[in-house]
C-alpha cells in the first residue's frame, strides 16, 4: 500500500457500555486488548477508545455523528475510532462479536 493513502476512520458506539461507569471501565480494558491483538495481526491499522462521559465531552472530541439515535442521551458510553487498512476493508468482519454500532457521520 502506498505511503501516501489515506482512508478515513471509521466510528463506533459500544453498546454494552452506554449508561455504565463500572461498564466503561471494564470494556475500556476489554476493547483494548481485543484491538491490540487486532493491530498486531494487521488487520487494522490504528484504534482510539475514548470513555465518553457528558456533553462536554462529546464537544471536546467533535463528535459530529448522531450519537444521541444509539445512547438515547445516557452518558457514559465508550466512543471508537477504528483506522481500517484499506479503503474498502470488510470492517463490519473486523469488529464481529465486539457489540459496536458503526456511526455514520452526517457531513460524509
Amino acid at each position: 500500500m502506498p505511503s501516501d493513502s489515506f482512508f478515513p476512520a471509521q466510528e463506533f458506539i459500544h453498546l454494552p457500555s452506554i449508561g455504565d461507569v463500572q461498564k466503561c471501565n471494564l470494556y475500556f480494558k476489554e476493547l483494548t486488548s481485543m484491538l491490540k491483538k487486532k493491530l498486531e495481526e494487521s488487520k487494522i491499522m490504528g484504534y482510539h477508545i475514548i470513555t465518553i462521559k457528558n456533553l462536554e465531552d462529546v464537544n471536546d472530541h467533535f463528535i459530529e455523528t448522531d450519537y444521541r439515535s444509539i445512547t438515547k442521551g445516557q452518558f457514559p458510553f465508550l466512543y471508537l475510532f477504528l483506522q481500517p487498512l484499506a479503503e474498502f476493508d470488510q470492517i463490519e468482519n473486523i469488529v464481529e462479536g465486539l457489540n459496536l454500532v458503526q456511526l455514520k457521520n452526517p457531513l460524509a
